[in-house]
């Protein structure tokens, strides 16, 4: 009776065949699919209404905090821009005039510039900006009583800024030593752009999990400031890492930065030989990069503690 009662009908089930208690059973099943089904569409339909203006809050505080970051590395005016060039052409003057003074061959090329410059300015950039991104977090945590900041607003709106800035640099420097030398070139432009963006997928990723890092243990700091130097010295910049003795040059290739130096290379130079892995310090960096993501949101609390 139950069955009918569900079908609309009000006679006894002996007086229908048991096919078309099987027909109405299977129509019965199908109206519960479909109304599941229209259930589970409109709950879609409200997560996404809610994820839009989510998404839209969340870039408008993105780039607020950009601006924000702007302003605050560089202050109101333009000249602030060109300071930033200031810091890594010192360090690169410095290194040219004591390669001067050494009078040694040149490791590799024509250009004894060119060769230092691919090592160096890679270094640089990589412990520059990780380091810059590693204090996102805690130069903004008076602002992250607000709901819309979150850690990782903070992280990408340092990491924005400073891979645009990092960028123009990298470019600025190739290009002045390509127009000052006759004999300098680039073999591969493409391939060179495929290493800095390796780079900088590398220095957001470190730049991520370092951030989380140091909020939670403030003197972590030290300790990757510290790293600095054995970074520079197992990087390749002054060598070739393919003439090293194999032991020594298995032990340095656990360095992605180094990585990232003979990418440029390789890109630079059309007969370098390279210890070189191009999916390390890719791999490496979306690795760091999510752990930090996925700690920032776990430990939100202790951070702005």
């Amino acid at each position: 009776m139950d069955f009918l009662q569900l079908v609309g009908h009000h006679l006894p089930v002996a007086h229908y065949p048991r096919s078309h208690c099987l027909i109405g059973l299977l129509l019965i099943m199908a109206e519960l699919k479909l109304q599941s089904a229209d259930a589970n569409l409109i709950r879609d339909l409200q997560d996404r209404q809610s994820f839009w203006p989510a998404f839209v809050e969340t870039l408008r505080v993105t780039k607020a905090m950009v601006q924000r970051e702007a302003i605050t590395r560089y202050g109101s005016s333009r000249l602030g821009y060109l300071l930033a060039f200031v810091e890594p052409t010192l360090y690169f003057l410095a290194f040219i005039l004591l390669r001067t003074f050494i009078r040694d061959k040149v490791p590799f090329g024509e250009s004894a510039v060119l060769f230092l410059i691919s090592g160096f300015i890679t270094v640089r950039v990589f412990i520059m900006v990780s380091r810059r991104i590693m204090f996102s977090i805690t130069a903004n945590r008076t602002l992250m009583v607000f709901p819309s900041v979150t850690p990782l607003t903070a992280m990408t709106a340092r990491a924005a800024i400073e891979t645009f800035t990092m960028s123009t640099i990298l470019v600025v420097f190739y290009f002045f030593i390509i127009i000052g030398s006759e004999s300098t070139r680039i073999n591969d432009l493409v391939e060179i752009t495929f290493a800095a963006l390796a780079l900088f997928v590398l220095t957001i990723g470190v730049g991520f999990l370092n951030a989380v890092i140091v909020s939670l243990f403030p003197s972590y700091r030290m300790i990757y400031s510290i790293m600095s130097l054995p970074l520079l010295i197992t990087s390749g910049v002054f060598y070739v890492p393919a003439l090293l003795p194999i032991e020594l040059a298995n032990i340095i290739a656990w360095n992605p930065v180094l990585h990232c130096v003979e990418w440029f290379r390789v890109a630079i130079y059309i007969d370098y030989v390279a210890t070189l892995d191009k999916s390390y310090p890719v791999q490496l960096g979306l690795i760091c990069g999510g752990i930090g993501i996925i700690f920032s949101r776990a430990f939100r609390v202790r951070i702005l503690d």
